[in-house]
């Protein structure tokens, strides 16, 4: 059905500059599937990961004294790295914010509160103690 559209619009020609008008409707014709097409077959949001303030809002105090840790360290085997929420400031959308903590990386405590880099990244976890 395409391509016989495509061989009607490139034979029409009609006085007064129609086929201009016809070669932009074949064209439309062949452009790639719009984004609410591509957004069907993205995986669903349920499947996604949360960010530290979507874990935030889901836990008291906004996750204030819990610790975190990124899908990605526990993939790589790191599994005593993970930062410790100190303060947690969200905005009006709950998936964006401001978080600090403290970093603890293969055992070794930060002192020091820091602002948690890739929080918005959707593949954190809070983990909980034994």
């Amino acid at each position: 059905a395409m391509a016989a559209l495509v061989r009607r619009a490139l034979l029409t020609v009609t006085p007064g500059g129609c086929q201009n008008a016809t070669l932009a409707l074949a064209r439309s014709a062949m452009r790639p599937a719009s984004t609410s097409a591509q957004q069907a077959l993205a995986p669903p949001k349920a499947n996604r990961g949360k960010n530290v303030y979507e874990l935030a809002t889901m836990l008291p105090s906004n996750g204030v004294g819990v610790r975190m840790v990124r899908k990605e360290w526990l993939k790589k085997g790191y599994s005593d790295s993970y930062w410790t929420i100190d303060r947690v400031v969200l905005e009006a959308d709950p998936r964006r914010g401001k978080a600090w903590g403290r970093l603890t990386w293969r055992g070794k405590a930060d002192v020091d509160s820091g602002k948690i880099r890739g929080a918005s990244k959707r593949d954190w976890r809070y983990l909980v103690d034994p």
